[in-house]
């Protein structure tokens, strides 16, 4: 008779040194000492780089279930993109490329949006300067125009001034770079199909019908005069720069999937208008549903646009949403060959138990 392979996760579970704050050691324990006295054991790292993250950075659910499925370290979009400066191979990108080259065969300008901020929750201030580095040693020619979403929320509630003068000392040397809009993230990264918030970001990316403001500093003092904090600042055009219009090349440059993508699909979908698609599964939306009470129909039209762009070069860091018509700097990396799938090549019948809230995490992540 053949005896059933079992793979159990004790979610939460780990290692420590006994001690008053450790629950495991401080409990009556019968089946896991022995398991442990009888059977060969090691231990594995689950957080930080060991699992794909950064350093440091605490593992979760999420991750610990891809790389179990997977037999490796998978690494995750922060970490990929960061190793890429590091060998260089950002600078190379195609889809970086492409847009300087897209801009500059069309005598048009370059147009790089993202959230600025010290957090590294949905983006990097190092991947905008890494950007910024890159368009210097290509020797890009072409105006290149910033757009910075400030955040207030993973962020201090008002820190937008220091990461601003960061970005103004980087760019002070480079002739054709500018800061040409600054706006709160509650506008250009919402996620909850609030549209009227998409509508007035893009409104003023397209058409600049939005309140101005000599520099970004002042529009962020401005804003907290009127007692707002980062997340919260109006869209404010910068000058007189140019608004993104047809035949320009924009970068975005947030590599998480969720909230840049309400926005990004405003400038590429031809029938945005109509599009109420969503995808068949958003780890993110998961997570965030579950957590909170959302009123707001998600079967809700988006805004009608004034102006639509259909010869932009669009970039994004990450793939936000399957089937965009968008050049993706870092596509998915999928486990090919993930354990369930072996499983299956051998003939293997499996069957996965989970509660309610680890059920995705036992098919989808560990499917890879």
């Amino acid at each position: 008779m053949q005896k059933p392979f079992v793979l159990i996760v004790l979610d939460g579970w780990g290692l420590a040194k006994p001690g008053p704050g450790n629950a495991i050691s401080m409990a009556s324990l019968r089946n896991i000492p022995e398991l442990w006295a009888s059977y060969p054991h090691t231990e594995l790292a689950a957080s930080g780089e060991a699992v794909g993250l950064p350093l440091n950075e605490d593992g979760n659910t999420e991750t610990g279930h891809i790389n179990i499925g997977a037999g490796r370290v998978v690494y995750q979009d922060f970490p990929r993109i960061n190793m890429s400066i590091a060998d260089k191979n950002f600078y190379k990108n195609e889809a970086f490329q492409g847009a300087v080259r897209y801009a500059s065969k069309n005598n048009s300008n370059l147009h790089i949006m993202g959230i600025i901020s010290d957090a590294s929750v949905h983006g990097s201030r190092d991947h905008l300067f890494a950007l910024l580095e890159l368009m210097a040693l290509g020797g890009c020619a072409c105006p290149v125009y910033l757009h910075l979403f400030t955040d207030g929320r993973d962020a201090p509630p008002k820190s937008a001034k220091r990461f601003v003068a960061d970005v103004e000392l980087k760019i002070s040397r480079m002739k054709n770079v500018h800061i040409a809009t600054i706006m709160g993230r509650y506008y250009a990264m919402d996620r909850d199909k609030r549209w009227e918030r998409t509508e007035i970001a893009y409104k003023s990316l397209t058409e600049g019908t939005t309140q101005t403001a000599p520099d970004a500093v002042t529009a962020i003092e401005k804003a907290y005069q009127q007692g707002k904090t980062d997340e919260f600042i109006e869209p404010t055009v910068i000058g007189n720069f140019p608004r993104i219009k047809n035949h320009d090349a924009v970068i975005f440059y947030n590599y998480r999937i969720d909230r840049p993508r309400q926005l990004t699909r405003a400038f590429v979908l031809p029938d945005f208008e109509t599009h109420t698609k969503e995808e068949s599964f958003d780890p993110y939306a998961v997570k965030y549903f579950h957590k909170h009470v959302v009123d707001v129909d998600t079967r809700m039209k988006p805004f009608t646009r004034k102006l639509t762009l259909p010869n932009i070069f669009f970039v994004t860091m990450t793939e936000y949403e399957k089937n965009l018509p968008v050049t993706v700097a870092f596509p998915l990396e999928p486990v090919a060959i993930p354990i369930g799938r072996i499983f299956s090549e051998l003939e293997m019948r499996q069957l996965r138990l989970s509660e309610t809230e680890k059920e995705r995490f036992v098919g989808f992540y560990f499917n890879g």
